[in-house]
């Protein structure tokens, strides 16, 4: 069995550093190789190359152009390359705020995930106080987080 663990919340919630923290333990408990995909990781230099010539602003991820254009095509290529890694064998362990697909219950389903039911399927929401998000957004100084500071 292999697993597909999505680790989701809002920006600053500290999702990257759980999943960073859980990687292995989940290797050594379900005895599964896991990968690790992070969506800025993955995503965040194409996203400012394609936003910086769209828009003249690499850092927007919150323009109705993105929204419209590029975010839903990033998390489901995010989704593929886990299944490609879930088809090797490759538990994956999938880092992203996915937080309309986690209202739509879309991450439970199978036929939308295209997985079977030998991946066992987890959803991981990170929550923190408000408060602490903001701190953290502020500190880390990553520009792609303006229009959250400024909303």
């Amino acid at each position: 069995m292999t697993y597909l663990v999505f680790v989701c919340g809002h920006a600053g919630t500290g999702k990257t550093t759980l999943a960073k923290k859980l990687h292995g333990p989940l290797m050594q408990a379900s005895g599964t190789p896991f990968c690790l995909l992070d969506k800025d990781t993955l995503y965040g230099g194409y996203s400012a190359a394609a936003m910086a010539m769209l828009t003249g602003d690499q850092n927007d991820r919150d323009s109705p152009l993105f929204l419209q254009h590029l975010r839903d095509p990033e998390y489901r290529s995010l989704i593929d390359t886990a299944r490609d890694n879930l088809e090797l064998g490759v538990s994956a362990l999938v880092v992203a705020p996915l937080s309309r697909e986690v209202r739509e219950r879309r991450l439970f389903d199978r036929a939308w995930l295209g997985v079977g039911e030998k991946v066992a399927l987890r959803v991981v929401w990170v929550y923190t106080e408000e408060e602490t998000a903001h701190r953290r957004i502020v500190e880390r100084g990553n520009l792609n987080d303006a229009y959250k500071l400024a909303h």
